[in-house]
């Protein structure tokens, strides 16, 4: 599959976001201190449980990516009608090119399902696929992103890197396939 390019108006943005957080005062915006920022090997990273909001906070390009994903609406018709809870975790890192492409398809799906047996929790791992909660070790999590889904504490599948036919099918696929 060959890779989708960036388009010039979101690559535009995404230079002017950077620009503007360089040049911001620390305590300004969504340049300011995250409790969720460490410093490995020299590099800020995001780590740990994030929330869906700080993510598209400290990463305008997951927000931009997001809104351009345009997800299948018969797909989207049948998420919306499962009942069952589930449990949706993303193991993603900020600084990984394919999770800023995938990722952000996951969170518009939700978005667009808008279905409340599903609960969405984003764990943000540093380059050696940790989280400083061990989570993701729990789950043995060895690529990236990586979407688990859980029912009654137990795993019933999960989408290791991009989606097979996309990401609403793939979760259709797994959920309907554990019922």
């Amino acid at each position: 599959m060959k890779p989708k390019r960036l388009s010039p108006v979101v690559l535009l943005l995404f230079i002017f976001a950077v620009e503007v957080c360089l040049s911001a005062p620390a305590d300004v915006g969504f340049c300011q201190d995250n409790p969720h920022i460490v410093t490995r090997d020299g590099e800020d990273l995001l780590v740990g449980r994030i929330s869906r909001e700080e993510l598209i906070t400290d990463n305008l390009l997951f927000s931009l990516n997001a809104e351009e994903y345009v997800p299948a609406a018969k797909v989207l018709e049948k998420l919306r009608r499962i009942t069952v809870q589930t449990d949706i975790l993303l193991f993603l890192g900020t600084w990984s090119e394919d999770c800023l492409m995938e990722a952000p398809k996951l969170l518009r799906v939700y978005d667009k399902t808008n279905n409340p047996a599903f609960a969405l929790a984003v764990y943000a791992l540093d380059r050696s696929l940790r989280d400083e909660e061990g989570v993701a070790a729990r789950y043995g999590i060895r690529e990236l992103p990586t979407v688990v889904l859980v029912r009654g504490g137990k795993e019933v599948g999960r989408i290791e890197g991009a989606a097979r036919r996309s990401m609403e099918a793939d979760l259709l696929s797994i959920l309907e396939s554990s019922r």
